[in-house]
C-alpha cells in the first residue's frame, strides 16, 4: 500500500508534480459589464464594507509603468512598480491603506498610508492619507463620491511642497483578480492617468522558481511507468495534478490526484493528495531555497491510509530542468519508523513534455 503513497505522493507535497486536470476560469462576472451602472453613496458603513468584501477588494495589488505630471512631488518620465494594500481592522469600524512605489533600481519613490471610516455627523465614508514622495512629506483627505457593484469614485485633495490639488480616482473592477485606476484633477486639466492592478499572488514566486508543469515519467522495476501530469489553473493560484500507471501492454490506470496553494492563513504553501486506494495526505512547505537553476523544496506530510492508520514523512525535491529527484525521511506509520525498500534512496523523476 505505500508504494501507492510514493506513486504519487511526492509529486503532491511540492509544486513539482501537482498536475491534473486544470479548473478552467470562467468568465469575469456578469456585474463587469455593469460598470457603468449608476454610482450612489452608502447608507452606512456595513453597506460599504460589505461591497468591498463582495468585491474581494482587500489585500495586495501590484502594477507597474512611467509616472506622468500627475502628482506635485513625483516627475513624469520614470518607470515605477507599486504595491497597495488595504484591510480590515479587527473590529470592522475602519480600512487602513498602504502603498509603496519604487523605482526600476528598487528606490523608494512614494511610500504612503492612511485609513478611511465611517464619518456619524455626515454620514459618509471619509478618510485621509499622508506619505512621502522623494522623501518630501505629502497629505490630504479623501472622501468617498459614489460607488456600484463594481467598483468607487473618491476625491482626494493633496498638499505637497506647498501647493494643494484636487484629484478624482475612479477604480473599477475589470476581472477577477484585476482592477483599473483611473486619477485625474478635479479641474480637468493635465493627463488622466490610468493604470491596471493585479491581485498580488504568492504562487507566482513558486512557479518562476518551480515549474513542474507538464508531463513527468519514472521507470519502475517491473515495467511500468509512473506518470504525473502537471498543471496550472484558477488563474495561476493552484497546481493540480492526475497520476497514473502505464502497464507494459499500454494501458494505463488512474491512481491519484493533487492540488497545491498558497493559504494566506499561515502564509505558507499546502498540499493536498488523495489516491485510490485511501490514502490522504496533507503536505506543508517548510523551506524553499533557490540556488543557480536548481530549486530545493522540503515539505512536512500528515495523513493516514484507508485503515486509519498514521502516516508522516518530510520530503525534500530536488528540481533541476527536467529533472526532479525525491528524497524521503523520518517516514513513520502510527508513529513508528516505517522506511518501505522503495524510498530507502533518492527517486528521479523525468518530464518529458510541457504543457
Amino acid at each position: 500500500m505505500l508504494k501507492h503513497f510514493a506513486a504519487g505522493f511526492f509529486v503532491c507535497v511540492a509544486s513539482t508534480a501537482f498536475a491534473g486536470s486544470p479548473a478552467t476560469e470562467p468568465a469575469a462576472p456578469a456585474a463587469v459589464a455593469a460598470q457603468d451602472a449608476p454610482m450612489t453613496l452608502p447608507s452606512s458603513w456595513k453597506e460599504f464594507v460589505a461591497a468591498r468584501l463582495e468585491m474581494g477588494d482587500f489585500g495586495d495589488w501590484s502594477t507597474s509603468g512611467t509616472t506622468e505630471a500627475m502628482w506635485e512631488g513625483i516627475p513624469s518620465g520614470l518607470k515605477y512598480t507599486n504595491t497597495d494594500r488595504s484591510e480590515l481592522s479587527s473590529d470592522g469600524s475602519y480600512i487602513s491603506m498602504s502603498n509603496m512605489m519604487r523605482t526600476e533600481d528598487g528606490k523608494v519613490m512614494s511610500i504612503g498610508g492612511g485609513i478611511i471610516y465611517w464619518d456619524a455627523k455626515s454620514k459618509k465614508v471619509i478618510g485621509s492619507y499622508s506619505g512621502f514622495d522623494f522623501g518630501k512629506p505629502f497629505s490630504g483627505p479623501q472622501a468617498l463620491v459614489g460607488m456600484n457593484g463594481m467598483g468607487e469614485k473618491w476625491n482626494y485633495v493633496e498638499t505637497s511642497k506647498g501647493k494643494t490639488t484636487s484629484y478624482v480616482s475612479t477604480r473599477m473592477f475589470t476581472g477577477f483578480n484585476t482592477k483599473s485606476n483611473s486619477v485625474q484633477r478635479s479641474d480637468g486639466s493635465g493627463p488622466k492617468q490610468t493604470t491596471t492592478m493585479t491581485r498580488s499572488n504568492p504562487m507566482d514566486y513558486f512557479k518562476q522558481h518551480f515549474d513542474v508543469a507538464g508531463t513527468w515519467e519514472q521507470k519502475t522495476d517491473g515495467g511500468m511507468t509512473m506518470m504525473t501530469t502537471s498543471t496550472w489553473g484558477l488563474d495561476g493560484r493552484g497546481l493540480f495534478s492526475k497520476e497514473g500507471m502505464k502497464f507494459p501492454d499500454g494501458t494505463i490506470a488512474e491512481t491519484g490526484g493533487s492540488a497545491m496553494w498558497w493559504d494566506a492563513a499561515t502564509g505558507t504553501v499546502r498540499s493536498h493528495y488523495l489516491n485510490n486506494v485511501g490514502i490522504t495526505v496533507m503536505g506543508e512547505v517548510t523551506s524553499f531555497t533557490v540556488d543557480g537553476d536548481t530549486a530545493t523544496m522540503v515539505t512536512m506530510n500528515t495523513g493516514s491510509n484507508s485503515a486509519g492508520q498514521s502516516l508522516t514523512t518530510t520530503i525534500t525535491q530536488v528540481l533541476k530542468g527536467d529533472t526532479l529527484t525525491v528524497t524521503f525521511s523520518d517516514m513513520r506509520m502510527n508513529g513508528m519508523p516505517s522506511t518501505p525498500k522503495w524510498a530507502e534512496k533518492p527517486m528521479v523523476t523525468t518530464r518529458v513534455s510541457k504543457n
